[in-house]
């Protein structure tokens, strides 16, 4: 289990990719953008893109509406 700052908030997490925390979170991948350790993250590389413990993970998802 490695311990990551998610959005501004410790958080646990024992998956190893990108793309396996977004899994963990149940969240929809589209409208969602990712960065990692502040660099974007292509979607095309999230499931190579390994999380290391006390990484930073900023998750921004688009919101629809006026």
């Amino acid at each position: 289990m490695k311990e990551i700052q998610l959005n501004d908030s410790l958080f646990s997490f024992s998956g190893e990719s990108v793309e396996d925390l977004i899994r963990h979170l149940e969240s929809n991948k589209e409208g969602v953008a990712v960065a990692l350790n502040d660099d974007i993250v292509p979607k095309s590389v999230w499931g190579k893109t390994l999380i290391r413990h006390g990484d930073t993970v900023l998750i921004f998802e688009s919101i629809v509406g006026g």
